[in-house]
């Protein structure tokens, strides 16, 4: 009876998808996996669903489970058309590239792929890393499936005779480490105006030699394991490793070979003390803050942005953005100003986060509304008004300077380092002092605090200061 149950709420979840009515089977979908956690094939389709709704980094997050609870069955052909639609090109390299436990090195593996659009994607991604080896071996295999289609067939002549090859080569070659891109992905698109970029993001040790062999520079993203075994290869080029946060808190720094690196940029000065503390060096450390593209998190203008009370929380949901304080933010709030609701951004990484929120807000009957992840921030913000962050550990935080780009006002719970990035007259450390803060914004103009807030976030954390700070330290390597 219960597994005649489930076939039919599957069958119905497909035929949804099937047909167009990706949110209908989404939220069919969802109910049933609050009880199923192990049914891979729910998980599956929730990926499908999301992927229909464009909601890329929810359909990623479904597809892993699906993929953890059956470790047999292979999701990375799919893994990687998510992660290219989105545009996450290194990590849908390296998916397709793995897609049936071969490798795009391997004849047999790429002759096994016959589908034009994963084809053309594959080549797309070898394109946009600059694995142009890989890229015609790709775009040739398509010619040979599809020799009527116009398109292919230019794109191969193309590549096969193009005239700036040469120029191409000429440039320097900076060789990036990293395992996720995410946050480095302007910072390259930057870089290949001026350098060849070649992008690795895991593999064999000795891939990543040979690009070492080749490079005029090597980045190191993150001081994580990837870092630990390529750091340990002969050097043949300056090297130079930036730190976030979290490896900064981890015992990896102290794994790498430092001898082999000769800068290292950290996106703070708390990151900075915590390494230097950890790891005695001798090397040269820069504090470059993160940058954001401002051009993209505006404020509404005229009419379109009034103040109300709705506040909003953006993030990853697990134990470190300080789920606990969040709720009793939220309820001070509330008590305060029972109009008030709560809207919250993201994805659950910690299950039993995911259960304690929900059971406190039931309990406190609050009104939070959980939307998932949200691909068009500014869209969404553009009807919200205050951004809380209860985090206890940040080295930045951009969903706050993203949500100040956009003229919400921020509560900030003073993190250590907080003051550091953000005014301190924004910052709080218990519930109190948060709605304390909160009628300070509900006192004053808010349009114009908004606005001055803004302004010191542009003045502080643009893009293009964190560019012109990048280079400044690239260019005393790369010219060596």
């Amino acid at each position: 009876m219960i597994n005649s149950r489930k076939n039919t709420l599957i069958s119905t979840a497909r035929e949804l998808i099937d047909n167009g009515q990706a949110k209908e089977a989404l939220k069919l979908l969802r109910e049933y996996v609050r009880k199923n956690t192990d049914d891979a094939e729910a998980f599956e389709l929730l990926s499908r669903a999301c992927a229909g709704l464009m909601l890329y980094d929810e359909a990623i997050a479904f597809l892993t489970e699906a993929q953890r609870i059956s470790p047999a069955a292979d999701f990375s052909t799919n893994l990687g058309m998510l992660y290219y639609r989105k545009g996450n090109y290194t990590e849908a390299y390296t998916q397709l590239s793995s897609a049936g436990g071969g490798s795009v090195f391997r004849k047999h593996t790429l002759e096994a792929i016959t589908d034009v659009e994963i084809l053309l994607a594959f080549a797309g991604c070898a394109a946009q890393i600059g694995d142009t080896a890989a890229e015609k071996r790709i775009i040739s295999h398509t010619r040979s499936l599809y020799p009527d289609r116009e398109d292919i067939t230019e794109r191969h002549l193309q590549i096969s005779d193009n005239p700036n090859a040469a120029a191409a080569q000429a440039k320097k070659t900076i060789a990036v480490f990293a395992s996720d891109d995410y946050f480095l992905r302007d910072i390259i698109r930057h870089w290949k105006e001026r350098y060849a970029v070649e992008v690795f993001s895991g593999g064999k040790l000795n891939e990543a030699a040979a690009l070492l062999r080749q490079c005029d520079l090597v980045w190191y993203e993150w001081c994580n394991q990837l870092t630990i075994a390529v750091s340990k290869l002969p050097k043949y080029a300056p090297a130079v490793c930036r730190l976030h946060r979290y490896e900064a808190f981890t015992d990896m720094p102290q794994n790498v070979h430092w001898a082999n690196i000769d800068h290292i940029v950290c996106v703070s000065d708390v990151i900075k003390n915590q390494i230097v503390k950890a790891v005695p060096l001798s090397i040269p450390v820069s504090i470059i803050p993160n940058g954001v593209d401002f051009e993209k998190f505006t404020i509404p203008l005229g009419r379109d942005k009034t103040y109300g009370k709705r506040a909003v929380f953006m993030g990853y949901l697990k134990k470190q953005k300080g789920p606990e304080l969040l709720m009793q933010c939220f309820k001070k709030i509330y008590d305060y100003d029972p109009e008030y609701t709560f809207h919250i951004a993201g994805t659950f990484v910690e299950p039993d986060v995911e259960l304690y929120l929900k059971h406190i807000i039931r309990e406190l009957r609050l009104p939070v509304v959980f939307y998932g992840w949200i691909d068009n921030v500014p869209e969404w913000l553009r009807d919200k008004d205050y951004i809380v962050s209860t985090s206890i550990s940040e080295s930045f935080m951009y969903a706050l300077v993203e949500g100040i780009g956009c003229g919400l006002l921020p509560l900030i719970h003073r993190w250590p380092g907080a003051d550091e990035i953000y005014p301190a007259e924004c910052l709080f450390f218990t519930v109190d002092e948060c709605l304390n803060l909160l009628k300070k914004y509900e006192g004053s103009d808010r349009r114009a605090e908004a606005g001055r807030l803004r302004a010191l976030m542009v003045e502080q954390y643009s893009l293009e200061k964190q560019l012109q700070a990048v280079d400044a330290v690239i260019e005393k390597y790369i010219s060596q």
